[in-house]
């Protein structure tokens, strides 16, 4: 596990937002980007991945601001995997482009994959707002200069670690904002009625984003939640539904709790037209985090069936995680592989239309086939060979991520 964080420069040193100004132009610079990761600095240029150890160290010298994306679960060698691939495909030496396929894009790329989180999106908005302005023509030269190798470029100390059976759960534990959280809960106390107590708040304000009390703060907030939660309309959920993502993903609970969150997840789901979608993300990243803890992990494999069905009666407001919870599933249970594979992905493949969600499905597949021989007949049967390989063109992927999980995919497929 790793924090991550974004360093963000202006290559242009305060001359873009000058120029920018004197052609009537809203340029505060030109952003390059680097994401630290286990103390090192990562970044994509003319001489590929490269990176710098201590970070803050290129000719750039010190960013103009630091940006934290959250945390890593990934292992130091799965990471280096990851890198990998991203040299071997989309980001490989000179695939380098200033304006269309520069440092930024490998920084959103990276942080989508490591942390799954996103990098500010006035830098990604930074191309479309310059490239046939005069600012391109005059800084160009300048920008090109800072963007030729001047760190360590990435070298594999090997061939890269077989991608199957991918064992690596997918963990939803980004920290809550307390001051948000507060500001929420004081206008639901409000509109209910209900009294938040000064000791409950202080206990909302020491322990949150603390892992080390977490388990205090739960003991402390759950019971309000779960005295209220039945009562709460669809739109004051949320804010509590985040804490419930948190909380099992940091914080081993009771039995008895787990079992109350996953009714409230069900409730929630079945059978209702929800107004707004990210209710369904957040119970699957909550059904997602229950792999990290044994005790919940053994409730939710058991209860495989009831969550399929759900995911199925809510197939088009769930996209790019309903595989994710099979793949943790998979992952965990193989005997479960068929229940999976019958009840998800036929229809999930028509209905996919993330990138991300591509990937993750793929690595799902390919861990139910190289563990289970019949799920690799039922897939065989269902000729989820043709429909990956269709998801390229339908997509437009172009990742070189998916192409080498489609390749290794149907090694194993037809070995």
């Amino acid at each position: 596990m790793s924090s991550v964080d974004l360093y963000i420069y202006d290559l242009s040193g305060g001359l873009a937002k000058n120029l920018g100004s004197s052609l009537g132009l809203n340029i505060d610079g030109l952003w390059h980007t680097g994401v630290v990761v286990f103390g090192e600095e990562w970044f994509f240029g003319a001489g590929g991945i490269e990176n710098v150890e201590p970070p803050g160290s290129t000719e750039l010298g010190s960013p103009l601001k630091i940006q934290n994306l959250g945390r890593t679960e990934l292992s130091k060698s799965e990471f280096t995997s990851i890198l990998s691939q991203l040299s071997h495909g989309k980001f490989k030496c000179g695939t380098y482009d200033l304006f269309r396929h520069n440092c930024n894009n490998f920084s959103q790329e990276l942080a989508e994959i490591i942390c799954d989180s996103s990098i500010p999106q006035y830098i990604l908005d930074l191309p479309n707002q310059v490239l046939d302005s005069p600012v391109a023509q005059i800084l160009g030269p300048l920008i090109e200069k800072y963007t030729q190798p001047t760190g360590r470029a990435f070298r594999d100390s090997g061939s890269p670690k077989p991608l199957f059976p991918y064992t690596k759960y997918e963990v939803f534990s980004s920290p809550i904002d307390p001051e948000m959280f507060l500001k929420k809960f004081r206008t639901l106390c409000t509109k209910n009625s209900t009294q938040l107590t000064n000791s409950l708040e202080n206990t909302i304000k020491i322990y949150f984003g603390s892992k080390k009390e977490s388990a205090s703060f739960i003991n402390s907030i759950w019971p309000f939640i779960n005295r209220n939660i039945d009562d709460w309309a669809e739109e004051d959920l949320i804010p509590f539904l985040d804490v419930v993502r948190w909380a099992v993903a940091i914080t081993e609970l009771d039995s008895t709790t787990y079992k109350r969150i996953h009714e409230i997840c069900l409730k929630h789901l079945k059978g209702q037209a929800l107004k707004d979608p990210l209710i369904f993300r957040l119970v699957l990243r909550i059904w997602c985090n229950y792999f990290i803890h044994n005790p919940s992990r053994e409730m939710v494999v058991q209860e495989t069936e009831s969550i399929i069905s759900v995911l199925n009666s809510a197939l088009k407001e769930i996209k790019e995680e309903k595989l994710i919870d099979s793949h943790n599933t998979q992952i965990y249970d193989e005997e479960k592989s068929t229940i999976v594979l019958y009840g998800l992905v036929p229809e999930y493949m028509k209905h996919l239309n993330c990138p991300k969600a591509a990937i993750r499905g793929i690595y799902a597949l390919g861990t139910f086939i190289i563990k289970n021989q019949m799920a690799k007949q039922i897939v065989l049967a269902l000729e989820v060979e043709s429909e990956l390989s269709s998801l390229n063109t339908r997509l437009a992927l172009n990742d070189g991520i998916y192409e080498e999980a489609l390749r290794e995919f149907n090694k194993i497929l037809k070995g």
